[in-house]
């Protein structure tokens, strides 16, 4: 049940071709909703799972 809750949360992958030729991937994880926080913070984990990552490949 509480997978259910927490599926629709995501996490976005942007991939940009840069000057030099090389790609840049930025991931983000998308905002919790209230519902979803509410879970989070009962749970004392973060409603923002993972951090920013840059890649450039």
């Amino acid at each position: 049940m509480i997978r259910q809750k927490l599926e629709n949360q995501q996490r976005i992958t942007v991939s940009l071709s840069c000057e030099a030729g090389k790609r840049l991937h930025i991931r983000k994880a998308t905002c919790a909703e209230p519902h979803q926080k509410v879970i989070y913070d009962a749970l004392g984990l973060s409603s923002q799972p993972g951090s920013v990552q840059k890649t450039a490949a």
